[in-house]
């Protein structure tokens, strides 16, 4: 444990600075690791509630990786109790799958365990500082980030249910250890934090005290230097939303007519700008090229892919479609059908409805009825008296052709009754004027 002590005002009137600009809350979340910068953060917000009348709550993060974890625990538990702050403790297993880098795996276990705790308009409170930002700039920088990723942390964001605010982001760690000292306060000291291995902490100790002795004030230059891409990145954002809304159809897709009457530059702005609006993760540099090549391509009714992990851009006809990666399918299983309930799909839900024209009561009666799935060849009965090509009806009717094995084919015993969104087999169709079974499937 390290010590020291009294009181201080520069910190104390950047803090209400910043929460006075942010989003009117009735509950502060202080995110509580037990070290320096976080237990400045819960000393000084908890000053400023006893005056605002504001409620504030400690969440620590148990990763499970250090030895000192419970200790860690024990004493952010103690200095909660101590100042009258309750503390929710959060337990996650923070140890990384293969490939994936132990920094960016326990800051998502860590930000999705704080996400959990918030109710509607609650805020949570992290100590990010002047030099974090920094730090975060550079480390951006050295992965190839454009202006999103380099604008840094943003002082305030939505978060979960509520929001994420950084109120010491304008703060120099001079300020914090300042403070710290001047109140007295306590802490852990985490030795992880020193290992260089760690990206940041390569940044931190190696590169950070070399550019401060060349650039003292490089920290403050750098923070500029993020307002400004954070502009650039708001202008971006601004240009895609007119670009897109002449290019988007109802449906969301892009018009590859549309994307192609675009500069290069505003293509890639575009297609970023709307895989993040289906909230999709982002796709690299190389992926966004291979989409725009995707639709300059000339016009076909077969189907061209781009996938990246937890996202996949698809063109059909003269659109490209963003989804997640489609669910895992057996088009073999069969799925017994009861009209008086609607069965779990592996895509959409169905609507089943009493209404007429649909699927009569009366030719039900005796047979097995089921849900399956499309095996090819099937052909639908309709009022013309002709037997019809379903995919050709699916075809006609601009089904995506990725959605047509997911379609549910309703059957009675051996033929199928209806097709939700084609049509009802002439021979199970309800008479004029008599209620049947109506059945939508949505997507």
């Amino acid at each position: 444990m390290v010590r020291s002590r009294v009181a201080e005002s520069r910190l104390d009137s950047q803090l209400r600075r910043a929460l006075a600009g942010m989003p009117a809350t009735r509950r502060y979340w202080i995110a509580y690791s037990g070290g320096r910068d976080s237990s400045v953060l819960l000393h000084a917000v908890h000053r400023f509630a006893q005056s605002s009348g504001a409620t504030v709550v400690a969440a620590h993060v148990h990763h499970g990786l250090h030895p000192q974890a419970d200790a860690w625990a024990r004493f952010c538990r103690r200095t909660g109790r101590a100042l009258g702050i309750s503390l929710r403790l959060l337990r996650v297993d923070a140890r990384p799958p293969a490939g994936e880098s132990p920094e960016d795996w326990a800051r998502r276990c860590r930000y999705e365990a704080l996400a959990g705790v918030l109710d509607t308009d609650d805020t949570l409170l992290t100590a990010h500082h002047r030099q974090d930002q920094a730090e975060t700039l550079l480390l951006q920088l050295m992965r190839g980030a454009g202006p999103a990723g380099l604008a840094g942390m943003p002082a305030w964001a939505r978060f979960g249910k509520g929001w994420h605010g950084r109120p010491l982001l304008d703060c120099p760690v001079s300020w914090i250890a300042e403070y710290a000292q001047r109140h007295g306060l306590e802490w852990c000291d985490d030795q992880s934090n020193a290992d260089r291995r760690y990206a940041r902490n390569f940044v931190r100790h190696e590169l950070i005290p070399v550019l401060a002795r060349r650039w003292p004030g490089f920290a403050d230059t750098i923070a500029r230097a993020a307002d400004w891409q954070a502009e650039a990145a708001e202008l971006q954002g601004d240009l895609a939303a007119i670009d897109l809304a002449a290019i988007v159809t109802t449906d969301r897709a892009i018009t590859t007519g549309g994307l192609g009457t675009l500069s290069p530059a505003r293509q890639r702005n575009a297609v970023r700008a709307w895989v993040s609006g289906l909230r999709l993760p982002l796709p690299n540099a190389r992926h966004v090229e291979e989409v725009i090549r995707m639709a300059a391509i000339e016009r076909t009714d077969s189907v061209a892919c781009v996938r990246w992990p937890g996202a996949e851009v698809r063109r059909y006809r003269d659109a490209l479609h963003a989804m997640a990666p489609l669910p895992e399918h057996d088009a073999r299983r069969t799925i017994a059908w009861n009209p008086d309930s609607a069965p779990v799909l592996p895509m959409g839900r169905l609507v089943i409805s009493r209404r007429s024209g649909g699927v009569a009561d009366r030719v039900m009666t005796g047979k097995a009825l089921s849900i399956r799935f499309r095996q090819g060849g099937e052909r639908l009965l309709l009022s013309d008296g002709h037997r019809h090509s379903l995919k050709t009806l699916l075809q006609d009717r601009g089904l995506a052709p990725w959605l047509r094995r997911y379609l549910p084919l309703f059957y009675c015993g051996e033929e199928i009754a209806a097709v939700p969104g084609v049509g009802v087999n002439q021979r199970f169709r309800a008479a004029p004027g008599e209620e049947g079974w109506g059945i939508e499937w949505r997507l």
